[in-house]
């Protein structure tokens, strides 16, 4: 005879459909001009030397979503930035949530600074090719060759900007070529690049 489940069986909810919708520490690593940066390895440990809690990579908006449940302090390790960053390995607090994204920015290592809306940091020394000849630019100042006049000021810090004056003709440009590689050309054929 066929045995019918007890009433008092505890009945299935949505926890067994996968349907928790559970708040967790999601994470967004930002690069300059504050864009999520893809492609990054962020790994998630319950201490600096404590046990690995999550590996992966974040997508296409710089995001991951580590799957860990409760809010407090990690130490998080973010690695795969380059040369133009400043190592990442930290303890920070994360918030638990359904939809917030805790935001770690990265910081530019020294020598770089970030343009308003590159992800990538620009050296801060660039090199001027033109009627003037070839120059270093790493702050301002005045060259003047065969009645040719150079001035510019170029600064990479929290925002980079490039000023270029030559002889009546003036360029300005706060947000150069993206991403690496600053490549600037102006109307009498001369050059900026890293």
């Amino acid at each position: 005879m066929p045995v019918s489940p007890s009433p008092t069986a505890t009945p299935f909810g949505l926890w067994d459909l996968g349907g928790c919708n559970c708040a967790t520490v999601k994470i967004i690593v930002a690069g300059c001009a504050q864009l999520g940066y893809p492609g990054l390895t962020v790994q998630v440990y319950a201490s600096s030397g404590g046990a690995l809690l999550y590996s992966g990579t974040t997508d296409s908006g710089g995001a991951v979503d580590t799957g860990i449940r409760p809010s407090g302090t990690y130490y998080v390790v973010i690695t795969g930035q380059g040369a133009r960053w400043q190592s990442y390995a930290q303890a920070v607090s994360l918030t638990s949530s359904r939809t917030v994204y805790n935001s770690l920015p990265l910081v530019a290592a020294t020598g770089y600074g970030c343009i308003a809306s590159c992800l990538q940091p620009a050296a801060g020394t660039l090199h001027y090719t033109g009627p003037a000849g070839t120059l270093t630019l790493n702050g301002s100042g005045t060259w003047q060759d065969s009645g040719f006049t150079v001035q510019f000021s170029w600064s990479a810090g929290p925002t980079a900007s490039l000023y270029y004056f030559a002889t009546g003709f003036r360029y300005s440009d706060s947000t150069p070529t993206c991403p690496i590689g600053l490549s600037a050309s102006f109307a009498d054929g001369s050059t900026v690049t890293e």
